[in-house]
């Protein structure tokens, strides 16, 4: 299987499984970078080890709106391990644990019904939980 990598300076990497070879950019406009994520196989979160506060990166968004399933590798402290286990759209591991990284990584790999059942269920978890309206419910419930 080919694998190509996209890396932006963003911060996001990105997995297409169909071509070979890899690229850098510097800089896409969000509309083709939104139009990118459609075309990919698999969304990669990676932070650092050293974070103590917990954090959600907001690619996971984009990565659920696309589709596309996640993996992740992150500090302990982070909300996304959590996350990805309630929404069932992820595999996650602990940032430094390459064995169960590489293992999570080969599951997606190699799994491409894996693949479009955790985009699907990021996908839904987004419609039902993250959308404006409900984001605004949530809020304004708050204040009853």
């Amino acid at each position: 299987m080919q694998i190509k990598c996209l890396w932006f300076t963003g911060g996001c990497l990105i997995i297409i499984l169909r071509p070979s070879g890899s690229g850098y950019n510097e800089y896409i406009p969000r509309d083709e970078y939104r139009n990118l994520l459609k075309q990919c196989d698999i969304g990669l979160i990676n932070l650092n080890r050293i974070f103590t506060i917990p954090n959600m990166p907001s690619k996971v968004i984009d990565y659920f709106n696309a589709g596309i399933p996640i993996l992740a590798s992150t500090d302990k402290n982070t909300d996304l391990k959590q996350f990805l286990q309630d929404s069932k759209a992820g595999l996650w591991s602990e940032t430094g644990d390459l064995k169960t990284y590489k293992e999570n990584f080969e599951k997606l790999l190699n799994n491409k019904e894996l693949r479009k059942e955790l985009g699907k269920n990021g996908r839904k978890f987004l419609e039902e939980n993250l959308s404006v309206e409900k984001t605004y419910q949530i809020i304004t419930k708050h204040f009853e």
